[in-house]
């Protein structure tokens, strides 16, 4: 089946006062305030159009119409549909206004004090006012593509009404008006040589790939019916794309051109046949953000934990195994730093971070509506912190599978470029798209490969990795001697006894949840999975050098295994190498090592 990607280019023209609500902080004196999109044009957000559309189907057509369903047993049941992050206002008359309600006491009919709210409202009221964003969809041929345009006709008109307000009379829909066409493909020329390529990515909207949550932190009280999972309601972006998103946008489009469901253990396709083979086996990094501006194009990574300040400036202390001081003074580990340490940090460029996206970011709600009154169900608000793309570009590189002849790797590259040239989609929460280019693959500065007689190595994970077994036990105070124990069997394994592990500075993080659970724990007893964080840093004596280097070499190229306790199957284990997890550099150097004369040990200290 061959699909084409369509653009629905809609017009809502709403009678006003029309008010989408927009989150943060408001002016001194404001109630509530016109959502705005980042030029700063009034705007109601997409997925309030998809929402009420989606309610609308479904009382129509008994269908969502390729917007997806409500996950079971933890798996997604994503649709095909993507709506414009913002249906900007496009005509009509507008002005700077206030607009006032009040409260009325029904016992005494009188206004209650203090109850009076201040709405800004930019439109006359009984005017119309026009918003106007784009609906994608893939679409057989136009005949398919216009039975849809007329769906999104009767959607529209049956929704009454949109945004907040709706029940004293804001935001009716008055008319709309909508425009079809084929999206063109944009080709992506590379000639690709060698095993590896580098992806550039380009997001089209504020994206979030949530962090690793450790529990519930909303208090709990009796009288609140709880969400089920336990979970509270908030989730933050990390400022990285996951090397398995990319992979899993691939598989989802592979699916969708397919006609596949997505509990279909893999994604074939007949015009894409070899990518359909290896895709499981081909290596995506994370992608790491790089602002436009930066010419070198460098992929950042994580600072080492072995990193400290001392006198305002930065030194590598990995191949240090007992502490010291550095011109006579304790040096700052990163955990101690303070944020103009890390602005320093981010302003040198031996250390090779990311981008920083700290002031990049927009705070974007959700809550689920009653599909019979139209109003906010009780208890079902959650909120986004999504990272805003703005003049960035995420970095990652793809490494083709081992092993793979020089007919099927040119074969997978042509591929490659032509699912590319089709845009990725469905990326995180927000559903994401992305512009795709390729290049050379990113090279890691600093990084320098074993020489002959070398003693010992460094390792530095460039992304975070299954380290230590499940149900690994270490005092929460003096555990060090435990922890080495436990990570000198854990690389014992994973090297066959190749590199002895001598010391090492690294931080742990527990990973698991209840959609976790769900999609890779089925029939399984819970145990939360602990990771070792990126910029964790192992230093190794070295028994056989030629058996090192022909290990760190693949390490290098395809990332670390997993231990025998865990499954390399992306079904069952989804922090697999495949997916951007253990990720490593070697002989890592960012900062220059304390001299001789900077160094102290403690215990040459004299009291």
């Amino acid at each position: 089946m061959s699909l084409t990607r369509y653009r629905f280019t809609v017009g809502i023209t709403f009678i006003a006062p029309i008010i989408s609500q927009s989150s943060g902080a408001l002016r001194l004196g404001l109630d509530a305030a016109m959502l705005r999109d980042r030029n700063g044009t009034p705007a109601i957000p997409g997925t309030l159009i998809q929402g009420n559309l989606s309610h609308a189907w479904d009382a129509l057509f008994k269908d969502r119409l390729g917007l997806g369903q409500e996950s079971k047993d933890g798996s997604p049941q994503r649709g095909h549909l993507n709506f414009s992050e913002f249906w900007v206002y496009s005509s009509g008359k507008c002005f700077a206004d206030l607009r006032y309600r009040i409260k009325i006491n029904e016992e005494t009919g009188k206004v209650e004090t203090g109850a009076i709210q201040t709405i800004e409202s930019l439109f006359p009221a009984g005017e119309p006012v026009k918003f106007t964003g784009d609906i994608f969809g893939w679409f057989a041929d136009d005949k398919q593509a216009e039975v849809f345009k007329i769906k999104i006709y009767k959607g529209v008109y049956h929704m009454a009404s949109a945004g907040a307000y709706k029940g004293i009379g804001f935001g009716r829909v008055r008319d709309v008006d909508i425009c079809c066409s084929k999206v063109k493909p944009a080709p992506v020329d590379y000639h690709a040589t060698g095993d590896q390529i580098g992806l550039m990515l380009k997001p089209d909207r504020a994206f979030c790939f949530s962090r690793h949550r450790t529990g519930n932190n909303t208090p709990f009280n009796e009288d609140i019916e709880r969400d089920k999972t336990g979970l509270d309601n908030r989730y933050v972006s990390e400022d990285f794309i996951p090397g398995g998103a990319i992979k899993g946008s691939i598989a989802t489009l592979l699916q969708l051109l397919s006609g596949q469901n997505e509990s279909d253990d893999a994604a074939r396709h007949p015009d894409f046949p070899v990518l359909s083979q290896y895709l499981d086996q081909i290596v995506f990094t994370h992608a790491q953000p790089v602002a436009d501006k930066q010419r070198t194009r460098k992929r950042g990574h994580d600072l080492p934990k072995s990193i400290v300040m001392a006198d305002d400036k930065f030194f590598d202390v990995a191949r240090k195994d007992k502490p010291g001081l550095i011109n006579k003074k304790a040096p700052a580990f990163s955990t101690d730093w303070k944020p103009k340490d890390w602005t320093a940090a981010g302003s040198d460029k031996r250390l090779n971070l990311p981008a920083y996206l700290g002031d990049s970011r927009s705070l974007i709600l959700h809550t689920e509506i009653d599909s019979e009154t139209g109003a906010s169900k009780d208890h079902q608000l959650f909120s986004i912190e999504a990272v805003n793309p703005e003049d960035h570009e995420w970095l990652a590189n793809i490494t083709l599978p081992k092993d793979i002849d020089a007919n099927a790797r040119q074969a997978l590259y042509e591929e490659l470029k032509r699912l590319f040239s089709l845009g990725l989609h469905w990326l995180g929460k927000t559903e994401a798209s992305a512009e795709v280019s390729l290049t050379a693959p990113f090279t890691v500065p600093g990084a320098h490969p074993v020489t002959p007689g070398q003693q010992s190595i460094a390792i530095t994970l460039l992304s975070s990795a299954c380290l230590l077994p499940v149900g690994t036990h270490v005092p929460s105070t003096n555990g060090n001697d435990e922890l080495l124990k436990a990570y000198h069997a854990s690389w014992k394994e994973l090297s066959g006894g190749n590199l002895e592990l001598h010391h090492f500075y690294a931080e742990q993080q527990l990973v698991g949840g209840d959609y976790l659970r769900k999609r890779f724990g089925k029939n399984k007893p819970y145990n939360p999975r602990i990771f070792t964080t990126a910029g964790s840093v192992f230093i190794f004596k070295v028994k056989d050098f030629n058996q090192a280097k022909t290990l760190l070499d693949d390490w290098n190229k395809y990332g670390l295994p997993q231990l025998k306790e865990f499954s390399s199957d992306w079904r069952e284990n989804p922090y697999i190498a495949q997916n951007g997890y253990g990720e490593i550099a070697v002989n890592l150097t960012t900062a220059p090592e304390p001299g001789k004369n900077e160094w102290q040990p403690i215990e040459e200290i004299k009291s």
